[in-house]
């Protein structure tokens, strides 16, 4: 209604308005006339900038970084950012890497918004760029990462399913809850075993969006091969929200009553992180001690 209402104002009265925001919503919302013109200490950082606006808009990243940017931009498709956000407080680098989310990771769009927005930061900060497994094999995260990876982009995709597996394995759910390592390993495979069906429909339906994206002339992994019918379901099978959701409500009536696996960082997920960056060479960088 703002947008709208400067627009007749200017048409009333013949005049040109001028407005400074910091507001995503009243970007996306101004009209084609309108010119978008983004500052920077004070000075024009970019002119010519409408389309990319709206695309950074439409990643939900644009509003979720300061000024002072970072050394380290992590971009996660997850609007759960708290694990990654979690990684990154126990590694002790909060204050050189921000953890964004963004939508659209199918977007051709995404590695050349990313990018610019990057490019906006003075100190040139590595962008790592976070996905779900997703049962994808390392040829197709491979695939999907090239527009990444040609713009000099780290690709972050963890082997097991999805982030919620991480919190879901026996040493995390052990240490959550305070059981040995043998207890924590039954709960976790009994509740694997418990919805073994519901993860393999999901895991053929993940694969046929798999094969249809990355494989539309032939050449795709065999499903079965992948799964084959006489094995039965493991944690590198499991789909991660399913089975969190399992393990809540079956340690709900433990003495204390639930715990939060997902408010504890996983110690998996965070040395993958930290391996992650270690490769890309995040550590070598200056002034950022290697942590961990």
């Amino acid at each position: 209604m703002l947008a709208k209402t400067f627009d007749k104002l200017s048409e009333l009265y013949g005049s040109t308005i001028v407005v400074t925001t910091h507001s995503r919503h009243l970007v996306a919302a101004a009209s084609s006339t309108a010119k978008i013109v983004w500052m920077k200490d004070g000075k024009v950082e970019s002119d010519e900038c409408k389309d990319l606006a709206n695309v950074l808009m439409d990643l939900g990243a644009l509003d979720q970084l300061d000024s002072k940017g970072a050394d380290c931009i992590v971009c996660t498709e997850d609007k759960g950012k708290k694990a990654l956000e979690n990684c990154v407080d126990a590694l002790g680098l909060s204050e050189q890497i921000k953890v964004i989310s963004y939508n659209g990771i199918s977007n051709a769009a995404s590695s050349i918004a990313i990018k610019a927005m990057a490019d906006l930061y003075q100190n040139n900060p590595m962008i790592v760029i976070h996905r779900d497994r997703d049962f994808m094999t390392d040829d197709e995260v491979n695939i999907w990462g090239t527009d990444y990876r040609n713009r000099e982009m780290v690709i972050f995709s963890p082997p097991l399913c999805d982030v919620e597996t991480y919190h879901c394995t026996p040493a995390h759910v052990a240490k959550v809850y305070e059981f040995d390592q043998a207890q924590g390993q039954q709960i976790v495979q009994e509740e694997i075993n418990r919805s073994a069906d519901d993860f393999r429909t999901k895991f053929r339906k993940k694969r046929q969006e798999a094969n249809q994206k990355f494989w539309k002339d032939g050449g795709s992994p065999n499903t079965n091969d992948l799964w084959p019918e006489n094995e039965g379901a493991n944690l590198a099978r499991a789909y991660g929200k399913k089975l969190i959701s399992n393990l809540n409500a079956r340690l709900s009536g433990q003495a204390g009553g639930r715990r939060n696996l997902e408010a504890q960082v996983s110690d998996e997920l965070m040395t993958l992180l930290r391996d992650c960056l270690e490769v890309a060479g995040f550590f070598n960088l200056e002034n950022v001690e290697h942590a961990g």
